[in-house]
């Protein structure tokens, strides 16, 4: 063995690390849990990104090489799926680029593309790959799920799910005994109800400042679908862009890209916003009030802001669950606003 072993083995393990995405966030649509084989010795890896308003993408994935060269190829491999999802709607155009582009790359992969409102599926494989319904031996057939179905998505020999069954612990519960002693990845897809697509939306950011913009321009772009009364909603692109800033600036330290997921709905003439990061845990209700009779100069930095979120908003709260940073926001609107009814 030589000396530059041990760093080889350690870069690998940090970038095999790197490749799995954050904790999927509590929703009321959809959960998601995945997990990798204990007896797994390949690079394997799962993801799932947000590549539309209403439309989820979810993979598992099993290259067939180890060591720092096979997470080499499995970092390249992520980066260009997720280049691809955003260009190319199916999943199997999206296999055969990567097989165009990359013909040296070996691996085994399912991909699936799920339309949250419609319950429309699209899946592509390759290798020893595939998914399933539930605990079931045959390949899903599709074309759609319905509520309550559990998509498993698996790369490599790992079993069917031991029962069909969602626990009180969750996914989690059926994920972890699946891939004991597995050799393979698996991903659980828990469709639990078609979401109300003319009424709220989920908008999805990296954790880089240049995102803030476009993603502003979407969520003004939802409320003219809305039909929101303009003096509703004025200044909420200016609350956001401070909450998202904070976010950005100063919840990461990994310098790893992260996904920042803003969630609206309209319902009842309430506007709810919800702000989730997988950043260090932060509270912005927990910076204090600024005292508005100084000076602009000697105020405390973040605290203008953060009373103008609370000087805008009826409700704002903060949580953190399951890793990530929650912050709700609710505004009343005015009946003769409309309010997407």
């Amino acid at each position: 063995m030589t000396s530059a072993d041990p760093l080889r083995q350690e870069l690998a393990a940090l970038m095999q690390r790197a490749l799995l995405p954050p904790r999927f966030p509590v929703r009321r649509d959809l959960e998601v849990e995945s997990g990798i084989g204990t007896g797994n010795t390949t690079v394997a890896f799962y993801d799932h990104i947000w590549v539309e308003t209403q439309i989820f993408a979810a993979t598992a994935i099993r290259v067939h090489q180890t060591g720092l060269d096979g997470a080499w190829t499995a970092s390249g491999l992520r980066q260009m799926l997720r280049a691809l999802l955003t260009r190319i709607s199916d999943p199997h155009a999206v296999l055969a680029a990567v097989a165009n582009l990359a013909p040296q790359i070996r691996f085994d992969a399912v991909l699936a593309r799920l339309d949250v409102v419609s319950g429309q599926v699209s899946i592509a494989t390759t290798g020893e790959a595939g998914a399933r319904l539930g605990d079931g031996t045959e390949a899903f057939a599709g074309p759609s799920v319905t509520p309550g179905s559990i998509l498993w998505l698996t790369a490599g020999d790992t079993p069917g799910l031991p029962d069909g069954k969602v626990p009180i612990e969750g996914l989690e519960g059926l994920v972890k005994p699946a891939l004991q002693a597995s050799t393979g990845v698996g991903c659980a897809v828990l469709y639990k109800t078609a979401a109300k697509s003319n009424r709220s939306a989920t908008f999805v950011m990296t954790n880089d400042l240049a995102g803030i913009p476009p993603l502003l321009e979407d969520i003004g772009r939802f409320f003219l679908r809305q039909s929101l009364d303009e003096e509703a909603v004025a200044g909420l692109d200016v609350a956001l862009d401070e909450i998202l800033t904070n976010a950005v600036n100063y919840g990461y330290k990994d310098g790893n890209a992260h996904e920042i997921l803003v969630s609206l709905s309209v319902e009842s003439g309430l506007l709810t916003i919800e702000v989730r990061d997988d950043g260090g845990p932060f509270d912005p209700l927990s910076v204090p009030e600024p005292d508005l009779s100084v000076e602009i100069d000697d105020r405390q930095i973040g605290g203008l802001g953060m009373h103008f979120v609370r000087t805008l908003l009826d409700r704002v709260e903060y949580k953190r669950s399951n890793g990530w940073n929650v912050l709700l926001l609710e505004k009343n609107l005015p009946p003769a606003g409309g309010n997407g009814q």
